[in-house]
């Protein structure tokens, strides 16, 4: 009989163990799993996340992305390619490498910045509101006489130059009712409209396309294709440009 109740009590304490093993934080446990696995390895994070990352354009050279974490989310391991961002929130999230301590990393709406080829990592949302993001993950490497030069006339009120460098350009556009602002040819283009726009697209034969795009749309331009873009609506429209070369 004591030994019944011996063996029970030892039953007992190996399922309390592990119970204990398995809620373990999610983080420890993916770290060490990358630290002996592939971390530099490649792993969409669409594939990995879906809940968190969706495709909102695609081409055979570039994809665009659209990222919505909620507070204390996290998102599974996962890289990228060369790649820009444009906020679209007020964020604080924590940023987990193989290598290293986590990294507290706070953004402001309309920031902007560019990041080379990444290794594995994990982001979670600790602060108090959605963390929104549009990503733009370049997929071939920059040849060794491309430049991105003369892609936009210069800095005015309507248009700001938030990411400048070799593979891109990030834009941030505001365009009042009746305003007309030009573009440069010399690039490829995407446009995520944060607003509604009803918008005139000018051409370089000068052929126009009168277009309406809900919020949270995009819209790809090949090279040459627009020349200049006017609000013909009767609100302001704002939009993040992406110049590809």
């Amino acid at each position: 009989m004591i030994r019944t109740i011996q063996y029970s009590l030892l039953f007992v304490v190996f399922i309390l163990l592990t119970a204990c093993q398995g809620s373990r934080t999610f983080e420890p446990q993916v770290v060490e799993e990358v630290q002996s696995a592939q971390r530099y390895a490649y792993r969409d994070p669409v594939r990995v996340s879906p809940e968190m990352y969706g495709t909102l354009l695609e081409k055979s050279t570039f994809r665009i992305l659209k990222i919505e974490q909620k507070p204390g989310e996290q998102d599974r391991w996962h890289s990228h390619p060369d790649a820009a961002i444009y906020l679209l929130s007020t964020s604080e999230v924590l940023l987990y490498t193989p290598d290293g301590d986590p990294q507290i990393i706070k953004s402001e709406t309309g920031d902007s910045y560019f990041e080379p080829a990444t290794n594995m990592h994990s982001m979670k949302n600790i602060g108090e509101s959605d963390y929104v993001g549009i990503l733009c993950e370049l997929k071939t490497k920059l040849s060794e006489n491309a430049h991105l030069d003369d892609v936009y006339t210069a800095p005015t009120d309507l248009i700001s130059l938030k990411v400048d460098n070799d593979r891109m350009h990030v834009l941030e556009l505001t365009l009042r009712p009746g305003d007309t602002e030009q573009l440069s040819a010399n690039s490829k283009k995407v446009f995520y409209y944060i607003t509604d726009a009803s918008v005139n697209l000018v051409s370089e034969s000068g052929a126009s396309d009168h277009s309406d795009r809900p919020q949270g749309t995009s819209s790809y331009h090949s090279l040459g294709a627009i020349q200049s873009i006017e609000n013909l609506g009767t609100e302001t429209v704002c939009a993040v440009i992406f110049e590809i070369r």
